[in-house]
């Protein structure tokens, strides 16, 4: 998180789903700099003292997870934010926007650290299962490597995300969309294309696998409103009009993203992907000790140059 003020030293914020309660010691950053806090891992801390606010959520948030500042904390603000601190002690006093999160009220279930952990964990997951196979390929393969969970189902948030991860959603912006707005414009579009798809009578809830794969099913009402494989990969402009409707540009249609066509690998099963991603995490934690080890010392060896020499009595020599 940005403090914006002069510091001595940096540390990395704890992984949550390893330590949930370092990550909130470290998140909150008291303004008067009392009760501990900050980003010293050495300060005393007292639970009892520490709150974390909504601008120090959203720098903690934006730290681990990649959104876009802008317009994750407008959803920060009028969703998420009101959510977690529905329970809140301050927030009978106070708007959403000006209550705390106390400790307790960050680890309850279904609150703050349930939602960062569960997309944290899902991260995980697809980093060591590395890129998504074709839909067009295999809608079950496609399925499972997007079913974090192994619950057998997709809600439609998590379809969501999946194509989202799997296209270029860029390529649905308008021509005249400036590039930096592009991917913003594109995710909006994809929404109305996900809306468009998903039965939200059958699938209220989630979209179960036989659903997803069967006749009729999610996949086959996706691969309609997808391209086919000989429409233009990404990169390319899609130029293409329907001329028996006078002419007029058809429904989007999503570019994408072009791969090599290959033998699946064996797709990791959630826990074994966790378990890759906990020596990975061992691993970054231990490159971190060292680098703080090495630079107490630098510090160390600076602090005993710069000061000046003393009699073993304690007196300074003479000028």
């Amino acid at each position: 998180p940005l403090c914006r003020a002069p510091f001595s030293s940096a540390v990395r914020l704890t992984d949550p789903t390893v330590d949930p309660r370092s990550f909130f010691h470290l998140a909150c950053v008291p303004e008067d700099r009392t009760g501990g806090g900050g980003g010293d891992p050495d300060a005393e801390r007292s639970p009892e003292t520490l709150a974390l606010t909504e601008r120090h959520a959203m720098g903690a948030l934006t730290a681990l997870l990649p959104v876009n500042p802008t317009s994750f904390d407008a959803r920060l603000q009028k969703e998420l934010w009101p959510a977690w601190v529905a329970s809140s002690s301050s927030t009978a006093s106070a708007e959403p926007a000006a209550a705390v999160l106390r400790e307790p009220e960050f680890l309850r279930p279904g609150g703050m650290l349930e939602w960062l952990s569960s997309h944290l964990l899902e991260r995980k997951v697809e980093g060591q299962r590395g890129q998504p196979p074709r839909l067009h390929d295999s809608p079950e393969r496609w399925f499972q490597h997007f079913d974090f969970t192994n619950a057998g189902r997709l809600s439609k948030a998590e379809f969501l995300r999946g194509v989202a991860k799997a296209y270029d959603v860029s390529l649905l912006a308008a021509p005249s969309t400036p590039s930096r707005r592009k991917r913003g414009e594109g995710v909006h579009k994809l929404r109305e294309l996900v809306d468009a798809v998903w039965d939200e009578v059958r699938w209220a809830e989630a979209v179960p696998l036989e659903d997803f794969t069967g006749r009729h099913g999610l996949a086959e009402r996706l691969l309609a409103a997808l391209p086919s494989d000989d429409l233009p990969h990404v990169g390319e402009r899609l130029l293409s009009v329907d001329e028996e409707d006078g002419g007029r540009q058809p429904p989007l249609r999503l570019p994408f993203r072009k791969s090599v066509v290959q033998e699946a690998p064996a797709l990791l099963s959630v826990d074994e992907a966790l378990a890759k991603a906990r020596v990975s995490d061992f691993e970054t934690r231990k490159a971190d000790e060292a680098r703080a080890l090495e630079r107490a010392e630098r510090v160390r060896a600076a602090t005993q140059l710069e000061a000046p020499d003393q009699r073993v009595d304690g007196s300074s020599p003479p000028g």
